[in-house]
């Protein structure tokens, strides 16, 4: 819209026309993305004329949201909840989620040498991301052996188990395999 000298708006021509939107904020241009709230609604603006809006999250607080990019993954929060936008703008939460606790680690026949070790497991997806470690378990073998581990159901949305386990009486564990989640 312009405003002649005497006062009078026109509009300008080649612009199309606005679309309202209520309670719209934490507009922020991230890399290739453009985040964008409105109300409750966490979405990326995916066109503009006419406006498309693809939803990430409903029924968050309207607070402001803060917002990194890197990658081609936007990172948002509002201090209080959280999420990653990925490349195909579906919501994920920031890390791999976790796995359950491990079920049993038991003796078993083989060669190992005598002594205690350390088992622990970790979440993993086909792009290397890796979860944060379940609760470390020990197993003392008295003669030797093997150390058989019962894994847990896989957490929806993780791709594979990792096994870290440690050299018989020593702390550091290193991955010994790694398990499709969905064979476990």
């Amino acid at each position: 819209m312009d405003f002649t000298d005497e006062g009078h708006a026109l509009s300008r021509t080649g612009f199309s026309q606005t679309e309202a939107v209520d309670n719209g904020h934490s507009l922020s241009n991230q890399g290739t993305k453009v985040m964008f709230c409105n109300g409750p609604d966490l979405g990326v603006i995916t066109a503009v004329n006419p406006l498309v809006i693809t939803t990430l999250r409903t029924g968050l607080n309207i607070r402001p949201v803060s917002y990194a990019e890197r990658g081609g993954e936007v990172w948002w929060s509002n201090g209080e909840e959280s999420g990653r936008c990925n490349s195909d703008n579906s919501d994920h939460p920031w890390t791999v989620p976790a796995p359950l606790d491990i079920v049993s680690v038991v003796a078993g026949t083989g060669t190992l040498p005598i002594g205690t070790y350390r088992v622990c497991i970790t979440h993993s997806m086909t792009n290397g991301e890796e979860s944060h470690a379940s609760t470390i378990e020990t197993l003392t073998l008295t003669s030797p052996g093997s150390v058989d581990v019962t894994l847990p159901t896989a957490t929806t949305g993780t791709d594979n188990f990792n096994v870290y386990v440690s050299r018989a009486n020593d702390d550091i564990m290193q991955r010994y395999s790694t398990v499709s989640a969905a064979t476990s």
